[in-house]
């Protein structure tokens, strides 16, 4: 798998998005030229091969094509965009874009009527304008497109019947992005906020298009005991290095100035961090953290290996990355759903998490 690379070009975008997480960062403006190339290089100068143009909403910068013939210049081998499809719907741009050296769109679509799509967007006509990029990329073969749907209350429903919309228009890859409480998404959480639970049956009969081999679906910040059945399916825990990253300056706060993680509360039942948030406050409270408990269920014991906050060098901000990998390898433990029967369930942790990536929830030797 190629290292990525993720450069912002604008804190603006042309739709309005009901749960745009990014909503808190956005103040109209584009990132200059300079600031562009200095991220790009910096990406590349660590080894980055792909590039992931992203904003708000990265076409409308003034100087986009401009900024993928830099990247390409600079070295990158794979230059990838996300979008909402609005600006790539000028066949004119598309193919500037192509020529420029774009390799890869990632298009934005979360309905499969214009009814449903641009009530979330919040701007009328953009499912008809995503619909038109998708189609200007069918004159490319090499193009590499994959559709973002961003699972919320109003969509869940309809998923199954997304997904197949866009296969059947010839469309094969689809990341599906579970909601999460920032940005507006948290201000309009009564409306879009939903039990997966109660939803499980139209969520796996979404993710049964994966069975066929020529359909890629990938999950985003799903949590994954609901993946039972579709372990395969669950996010390479190393995502969680993007994650924290893009939340530095958060944790660099809470270790050298004592200052609280200003989302501690009532979001964490909804956040795929909580237990990374908890677990940074257990370090820092007591200095050390231990591996999970093996769980009862599994025939071979987990060895247990304790960490000490001297251990992860970085002063008192400490080297997150490196906290991250101890947590991902000795405290990423989840649970199935089944486990709620157990008698054990309060005081067990679960599985690791990429045991359960290997070898699925069966490992656990859960009884029906």
């Amino acid at each position: 798998m190629q290292k990525r690379h993720w450069t912002r070009l604008t804190r603006i975008c042309n739709q309005d998005c009901l749960f745009c997480l990014d909503k808190e960062a956005q103040n109209g403006t584009v990132l200059s030229m300079e600031e562009i190339e200095s991220d790009l290089k910096k990406g590349y100068n660590a080894n980055a091969e792909r590039v992931i143009l992203s904003g708000g909403e990265p076409t409308i910068h003034p100087q986009f094509i401009k900024i993928i013939k830099l990247a390409k210049k600079i070295g990158y081998e794979h230059i990838q965009v996300i979008t909402n499809g609005l600006k790539l719907s000028d066949q004119k741009f598309f193919d500037s874009a192509v020529k420029a050296g774009l390799d890869e769109i990632t298009v934005s679509i979360h309905g499969h009527t214009s009814a449903l799509h641009d009530k979330l967007v919040r701007v009328k006509g953009t499912f008809v304008k995503a619909l038109k990029t998708l189609k200007n990329s069918k004159k490319y073969p090499s193009l590499i497109v994959s559709i973002d749907i961003c699972i919320n209350k109003l969509n869940i429903r309809h998923l199954p019947e997304i997904i197949k919309t866009f296969i059947d228009a010839g469309f094969y890859e689809f990341d599906l992005l579970h909601i999460i409480p920032f940005g507006s998404a948290w201000e309009n959480r009564k409306l879009l906020f939903f039990d997966i639970k109660k939803e499980l049956p139209h969520l796996h009969k979404a993710l049964d298009f994966s069975k066929d081999k020529k359909i890629h679906i990938w999950t985003n910040r799903l949590p994954a005991q609901y993946l039972e059945g579709y372990e395969n399916l669950i996010q390479d825990p190393h995502k969680l290095l993007d994650e924290v990253k893009g939340r530095k300056k958060q944790f660099d706060d809470f270790f050298k100035k004592n200052k609280k993680i200003f989302c501690r509360g009532q979001r964490c039942q909804y956040c795929f961090l909580e237990k990374i948030c908890a677990d940074a406050e257990k370090l820092k409270k007591d200095g050390s953290l231990s591996s999970e408990n093996s769980p009862k269920c599994i025939d071979a014991p987990v060895k247990k290996i304790r960490i000490k906050l001297e251990d992860i060098p970085g002063g008192r901000a400490i080297d997150m990355g490196k906290f991250i990998e101890f947590y991902i390898r000795e405290r990423y433990f989840i649970k199935s759903l089944k486990c709620e029967k157990c008698e054990y369930f309060a005081e067990c942790a679960g599985a690791p998490i990429n045991l359960i990536r290997e070898k699925g929830f069966k490992v656990m030797n859960l009884s029906n």
